[in-house]
């Protein structure tokens, strides 16, 4: 079954700033790996949203997601990412029916 995998950072203003450049980069690097099917940004609407960072991804499965996440492109991305943090991004993970 797909896996989705819907994560919500919070970053500084540069973090916020460089976010779709990050998720251009991140496309490129995860678009090679096997099971993957899509990475969104996701725009939240309403008062507040504005400094939200929101993406999700989708894999055919735990274990392609779980190569992904073990990689080396995956750990350059999120180094990228942290050195921009401000508190640990959440991430949930849901399964497509």
């Amino acid at each position: 079954m797909p896996l989705l995998i819907h994560s919500q950072h919070f970053h500084d203003t540069e973090g916020r700033l460089a976010f779709p450049s990050l998720l251009d980069e991140a496309h490129r690097l995860v678009s090679r790996f096997e099971g993957f099917i899509a990475l969104r940004r996701l725009v939240p609407e309403g008062v507040g949203a504005a400094g939200e960072c929101h993406l999700m991804v989708e894999f055919a499965d735990q274990e392609t997601w779980n190569a992904w996440v073990a990689s080396p492109e995956h750990d350059l991305i999120a180094a990228k990412m942290m050195g921009h943090w401000t508190r640990e991004p959440l991430v949930r993970v849901f399964q497509a029916l």
